[in-house]
C-alpha cells in the first residue's frame, strides 16, 4: 500500500489516502474546507464562457504569439510586460469574429482589465437594470455613451499615435 503526506502544510505525517489529513490535523482541514466553501465566489465564477474552447486551439494560440510580436506592447499606454491580445468586438461564440485579426488589439493586463471590467459592467447593466434604473451616478453602472466614449477615446488615443486600431503602425 502507498502511503501520502498529509495534506496540512508543513506536516509529515504519513495516511492512507492521497490529498486527505492526518488524524492530528483531521479537525483543522475539515474548517478550512468549510472557510473556503463559504468564501465568496468571483463575479465571474458561473459566468457562460462560450469562447473557452477557442482559446485552447492551436490556431488560437499561433495567432496570439503573432499579434503581439507584431503589436509588442499596450496600445494605450504603451506597456511591454504583462500583454494580452484583447478582442475589440467580443466575438461571444462567434468563431470567425474570434480568429479575426482585425478584432485584435494588444493591451497590458491593467488596461485589458480597465476595458473588459468596462464591457462586462454595460453588458450586466443593460441585462439586469431597467432603463427606469440606469442611472449615470450609479458607480456600477457604465452606461452605453460612457462606453462608446471610452471607445473614443481609445480611438483618438491610437490615431494619435498613428497606430490603427489592431496595433500596425499605418
Amino acid at each position: 500500500m502507498r502511503a501520502y503526506l498529509c495534506k496540512y502544510p508543513g506536516c509529515t505525517h504519513m495516511v492512507d489516502t492521497p490529498r486527505t489529513y492526518c488524524k492530528q490535523h483531521a479537525a483543522l482541514g475539515q474548517a478550512a474546507e468549510m472557510r473556503k466553501a463559504d468564501a465568496p465566489r468571483p463575479q465571474w465564477a458561473g459566468a457562460e464562457r462560450p469562447n473557452e474552447a477557442l482559446y485552447n486551439t492551436t490556431r488560437w494560440r499561433k495567432l496570439r504569439r503573432e499579434v503581439l510580436r507584431e503589436i509588442g506592447q499596450c496600445v494605450i499606454c504603451g506597456a511591454t510586460d504583462n500583454l494580452h491580445v484583447h478582442h475589440i468586438t467580443p466575438p461571444k461564440g462567434d468563431e470567425g469574429l474570434f480568429f479575426d485579426r482585425n478584432n485584435l488589439t494588444v493591451l497590458c493586463e491593467t488596461c485589458h482589465a480597465r476595458m473588459t471590467s468596462a464591457e462586462a459592467k454595460e453588458a450586466i447593466n443593460s441585462m439586469e437594470q431597467p432603463k427606469s434604473q440606469q442611472i449615470e451616478g450609479n458607480e456600477e453602472y457604465v452606461s452605453p455613451e460612457k462606453l462608446k466614449e471610452l471607445n473614443s477615446k481609445l480611438a483618438k488615443l491610437l490615431e494619435s499615435k498613428k497606430i490603427s486600431k489592431n496595433g500596425a503602425a499605418k
